[in-house]
């Protein structure tokens, strides 16, 4: 299979067939253009001659092409991939145990193994515990009663026989649907890699554990109606990442024959989570964090009906009172910018200066992604809102990054997370 790596944002040329360097052959385009009829938000833009992937990273697996698409923050492969592994961590607030274990392997191998070897980590974690095992409610016909009997269906089905109860019973067994979930997932690992001895030989190795466990088909309605409850809680993080392998995330790339497979993460929404959790943990007592309100309205309308709702991702309140508000924009900065904008998107601006007023919020802020040429002591450009006929100085806005590159090793890279928020809130002016 033919291993493509390419950056969020770049565009790649199509061409009629094989080639060399980065390309899409027409026919894998055919394939990778059905997902744009299916899903408001496509991941990638067709051009002329070329594709342009959008702000989803992942795995994109279809007609004999693997498509590994990285976040652009470190322009270096291992890096950049354990960037994104480690975001996956923290947004989902993942046990240390297995990115600490495999952190080498995790980052120095492509993605998806290293996602499936992460998921088989896990399920190993619960299975030496001991499967969850739950009661589930069966119907068999027995010659002695048992739990709840019908006779009306004896009648039905067997009459004139004393030999056949049909009874309604509640039974002990580890064949439930959080095991047949798991299973599940296993199963789509171990055909996801073929050619992977060391993978397959985990899956195989994971299916026995599950032997007395049914084999279903699972769909995105089965995993929603999952009930959760604290004897299933530690299987919370194994469950999270079955759901990655049985619904391929944002698109369903089968096509006829065709073994196709996706697992991409929308960037704008995963760097929201990261740093909603890494807030929550950088904050000062006395303050709490409001993720995505409180919501106001921007407008009435003349029959005084409210309008043109928002939702900052963050306002840090202390109280009742709105100390800042502060958008995640997973976007590049450019220090370089002739106009000294920094790459700031004026509609950003619009918007901050929309939340400052509405909200009577004297500190806003944007908070970016850093890179490789935004280093942790530069400058941080700070903008006034002009008031009253472009005179006064109004809110201020400050333009802010923080710095995703992986470090070492897993607590460092964190501590190093919250320490570099606590640096964010302290220039917003949170607390002072």
């Amino acid at each position: 299979m033919r291993q493509l790596i390419v950056r969020e944002h770049e565009r790649i040329p199509v061409v009629a067939s094989a080639s060399s360097g980065k390309y899409i052959t027409q026919q894998e385009l055919d394939v990778l253009l059905r997902v744009c009829e299916k899903h408001a938000v496509a991941p990638f833009i067709p051009g002329y001659r070329s594709i342009k992937f959008a702000q989803f990273c992942g795995v994109i697996q279809v007609a004999g092409l693997t498509v590994e698409v990285l976040p652009k923050v470190a322009d270096n492969d291992t890096y950049d991939r354990g960037t994104l592994l480690r975001m996956l961590a923290i947004a989902s607030e993942f046990p240390v145990r297995s990115l600490q274990k495999h952190k080498m392997d995790l980052q120095a191998h492509s993605l998806l193994p290293a996602l499936a070897r992460w998921f088989c980590d896990e399920v190993f974690a619960q299975c030496h515990q001991g499967l969850i095992c739950s009661y589930v409610v069966q119907h068999d016909d027995l010659p002695v009663i048992r739990g709840r009997w019908h006779p009306a269906l004896d009648m039905q089905r067997f009459p004139g026989r004393k030999d056949r109860l049909n009874c309604e019973f509640d039974e002990l067994t580890s064949n439930n649907p959080h095991n047949q979930v798991l299973k599940a997932a296993l199963r789509r690992v171990k055909a996801l890699f073929p050619g992977h001895a060391a993978i397959r030989r985990d899956a195989e190795t994971l299916l026995a554990w599950f032997c007395d466990v049914g084999d279903v088909e699972v769909n995105r309605d089965d995993l929603r109606r999952l009930p959760s409850n604290r004897l299933v809680a530690r299987y919370k993080y194994a469950l999270m990442m079955a759901e990655w392998f049985l619904t391929d995330r944002a698109m369903d790339l089968s096509s006829g024959r065709s073994e196709s497979f996706s697992l991409l993460f929308d960037m704008n929404a995963l760097f929201q989570a990261v740093l909603g959790c890494v807030m929550r943990k950088a904050l000062p007592p006395g303050f709490t964090l409001r993720e995505e309100g409180p919501r106001y309205f921007l407008t009435r309308g003349i029959d005084g009906t409210a309008r043109f709702q928002m939702k900052p991702d963050f306002c840090i309140l202390q109280g009742e009172a709105i100390r800042a508000i502060i958008d995640a924009k997973w976007k590049r900065l450019d220090p370089n910018d002739k106009g000294g904008k920094w790459g700031v998107s004026q509609a950003d601006v619009y918007q901050l200066n929309a939340y400052a007023t509405a909200y009577a919020c004297p500190r806003v802020a944007l908070l970016y992604p850093g890179h490789n040429e935004l280093a942790d002591d530069s400058h941080r450009p700070c903008f006034s809102f002009l008031t009253q006929g472009n005179t006064a100085a109004g809110p201020q806005l400050l333009v802010d990054w923080i710095t995703l590159e992986p470090r070492d090793d897993w607590p460092n890279w964190k501590a190093g997370l919250q320490h570099g928020m606590a640096s964010v809130f302290d220039r917003v002016g949170v607390i002072n």
